[in-house]
Formats: structure tokens, sequence, C-alpha cells
């Protein structure tokens, strides 16, 4: 009988049958060839067994190590992460700290530029009611106005005595204004930070010259790294003709009033909206300070009856109602006290210490 051909080396001739290594061979060889053949091939069999055994367990050692180094890694990332998260929290608490210590010590230089105002003043009762308001240039018109009712009623008298005390009330109104200014044009740079933030901003109004020097203003009361934003400062449409507002979502803050202080009332909604944390910070702050407290409606509240229904607000103790309004996606915390702190810093600092702190910190980033 011819021999079958087998192939090597993982299979032999057992007799007159192929067989691999792998398997057994079921016949018994009766030449002594075959025999030793057949001895031969079991110790290959044995061999490759054990090789193939070293191999399976070199394979699961491998992914074993590759299973716990990736666990290492994993882990050491984790790690890192959680790291990284605690040190930007600590980073937080200190920048907090340390700003509210700043602004302590920025109210009390307020208060102090403030007496020694008071105390030089030439037109010390007109300056004072000025600078304790919280908008100086709209008390100065209420006061011409009531001044001006006063001198009118006495023209029918006596015109040439109520024409005198007018010439005297407009030198004296002129004075305090001009005290008042002064004061103000200092306490502004007070609170201006060391590093303003260079803004990506447009001015495309009307009124370019007053709307550019709110931008610098607002430029010079924060600092935020990083923030590459446009703003872009627009006419407000025909049919809002009067309003000024930012439009949520967008770039662009519409002016219908050319105060600079109203540009920083706009541009602050546009800051909370672009810049992360400050918002969460922002709404942190307000329920910190209405904790408890029910809404009311803003036309009850300040009798104002062109507020509607749906437009309530949180009393508190703010200096403005207004400045409680409740809103989905943001509020008027930042808003008005950006305005505030341009307009008459000295005031926030006198009658709201906690809210001219928390202005002065949250705009600082660094």
């Amino acid at each position: 009988m011819k021999k079958p051909k087998c192939e090597k080396p993982t299979s032999y001739n057992c007799g007159n049958a192929c067989i691999n290594v792998s398997k057994n061979c079921r016949q018994v060889p009766s030449e002594s060839f075959g025999r030793s053949r057949l001895q031969r091939l079991k110790q290959i069999s044995q061999f490759y067994a054990q090789s193939k055994s070293k191999s399976a367990r070199s394979l699961r050692q491998k992914a074993a190590a590759d299973k716990l180094v990736g666990v290492v890694e994993k882990a050491r990332k984790t790690e890192a992460s959680e790291l990284a998260v605690d040190r930007k929290i600590i980073n937080q608490a200190r920048r907090k700290a340390r700003l509210k210590a700043e602004a302590a010590s920025k109210r009390e230089e307020l208060l102090k530029l403030y007496e020694g105002v008071s105390e030089t003043s030439v037109t010390k009762k007109g300056t004072a009611s000025l600078l304790e308001s919280e908008n100086p240039v709209r008390q100065l018109k209420k006061n011409k106005l009531l001044y001006s009712k006063k001198i009118k009623g006495l023209s029918q008298e006596d015109p040439q005595e109520a024409e005198r005390l007018s010439a005297r009330a407009e030198r004296v109104f002129n004075t305090s204004n001009k005290e008042a200014q002064a004061f103000l044009e200092k306490a502004r740079k007070l609170v201006e930070v060391d590093s303003p933030t260079k803004l990506n901003s447009s001015v495309k109004t009307g009124n370019p010259r007053s709307h550019q020097k709110g931008v610098e203003v607002f430029q010079k009361m924060i600092s935020i790294p990083g923030l590459d934003a446009p703003v872009n400062i627009v006419n407000a449409p025909p049919e809002r003709k009067g309003r000024s507002y930012y439009k949520p979502k967008t770039n662009n803050v519409y002016m219908g009033n050319p105060d600079p202080a109203v540009v920083v009332h706009e541009m602050s909604h546009w800051l909370e909206e672009k810049v992360p944390g400050i918002r969460e910070e922002v709404e942190s702050f307000y329920e910190k300070r209405t904790a408890g407290e029910k809404t009311v409606k803003m036309s009850e509240v300040t009798g104002n009856k062109n507020y509607r229904d749906d437009e309530v607000t949180k009393v508190d103790k703010w200096l403005n109602p207004y400045m409680g309004k409740e809103y989905k996606n943001a509020s008027e915390i930042l808003s008005m006290g950006m305005e505030l702190m341009y307009r008459n810093p000295v005031y926030l600092a006198k009658n709201d210490p906690e809210m001219f702190d928390f202005i002065y910190s949250v705009v600082r980033r660094k």
C-alpha cells in the first residue's frame, strides 16, 4: 500500500495514515519504524501543546498587563483632572477673597474722598445733594426744576428779586455740578481695573462720540482674560425708538439713548452672557440676597403702570426695585450695578456695600 503524503512538520505518517500533532494517532503500528515514528510524533505533540499553552498564557498576561496599564493611565488622568478642578476652585476662592478685601479698601477710599469734598465744597448742600443721589445728572435737573418753580411764583410778586435769585441759583448749580463732576472723575478712577480689557467693538450709531465714550468707560471697568467675542453698538430700530437693549445670543447692543452710562448697562448684559462663570455668580448672589422672598409686580412696587403683570421683582434691599427684576436667563444685577458703579460709585459704596463688593469683584476674572 502506498503511504500517504503528510505535511511536515505539523503532521506525520503513523503507519498507513497521516496525523496532525494536535491529535492522537488511533492506530498502533506493528513495525518498529511506525512505532518509533509515533513516539516521535507524541513528543512533538507534547512540545506543541506546551508551546501553545505558553503562547495563550503570554497573551493573557499581556492583555492583563495592558488592562492594568489602561486602568493606571485612566486613574492618573482622573487624578490629574480632579487636581486641576481642585486647583481651579482654590484659585477662584483666593481670587474672590482677595477682591473682596480690595473692594472693602476701595469703599473706604471713596468715603474718605467724599468726606473731603463735603468739607471743602463751596456749595456744600448743592454738591451733597448730587453726590448722595443715584444719578447726579438727573438730580441736577430736578434741583433746577424745583428752583425754577419757586422763582416763577416769586416773579409775580417781585420780578427783580426773582431775577436776582435766579442768577444766583444758576451760579450755585454750575459750581455744585463742577464740584460733583470733579469728584466723580476721581471716584471712577478708583474703581477702574489695573489691566483694562481691550474689546473687539464697533460703534455704528447716530451718537458715536457718546456711545464710544460708554465703550471706553466699560473697558476700564472690567478685566476679563481672553474675551474676544465681538460687540456691536448700533441704533435701535424705529419701532423701539428711545429704548436701549441687548439682544440675547447675539453680539448687538441697540441704543436709543445717548447716555454713556446706558451703554455700560447694556454691555453688562452682553458680558454676563458671553463670559463663562459670571452668570452663575450673579445668580448665586441674587438667590442669597432674596432667599425666602416672594415676587411682587413691578407695577405695584414702583407705581409705574407701564410694567406688564408678568414683570415681577424681589424687592430685597436693592437700591432700585429694578435690580431684583426676574428673567429666565438673565438679570439686572450686573447691568444695574455696573451702571451705578459708573454714575456714582460712592452712592453704591455708602448705601449697599455688599452690592458694591460683588460688582467690583465679579468683573475681575484674574
